[in-house]
């Protein structure tokens, strides 16, 4: 089993919000190519021309511990399909809760909601929880 790499536009869109983690797989420039580095990783401080490509579980970790941003697909039995989710301000008991589309995959489905949730991170409705 292979862990799901995010696509190049989220990949971009995580470096502006200022993901930069190490990663093993990097996308340059312009380019949709995935490529491999060696074993110590690559961050995207390293350099401009990089864009760190993080499986979807290491940005929804990401997402969550830095934010309080919480992703998921949920399969929905009654109508056969993923829909995406996004929970923030976890204030208990009800966190705000944003549900965007359906989709066919679970993977599809979690990558719409990170998307949706880097697009939060510079908005008034959630707070970075390292500073």
């Amino acid at each position: 089993m292979k862990e799901q790499l995010i696509s190049s536009e989220t990949a971009k869109l995580a470096k502006e919000k200022g993901f930069d983690e190490k990663c093993l797989f990097f996308y340059t420039g312009d380019s949709k190519e995935l490529k491999q580095i060696n074993l110590k990783g690559i961050s995207n401080s390293d350099t401009i021309s990089f864009c760190s490509a993080p499986s979807q579980s290491l940005l929804q970790t990401w997402l969550r511990e830095k934010y309080g941003i919480y992703t998921e697909s949920r399969y929905n039995e009654t109508f056969n399909y993923f829909e995406d989710y996004v929970f923030y301000n976890n204030n208990y008991p009800k966190p705000t809760c944003i549900q965007k589309d359906v989709h066919s995959t679970y993977e599809i489905g979690l990558e719409f909601a990170l998307i949706e949730a880097l697009n939060l991170i510079d908005s008034d409705l959630v707070i970075d929880n390292e500073g």
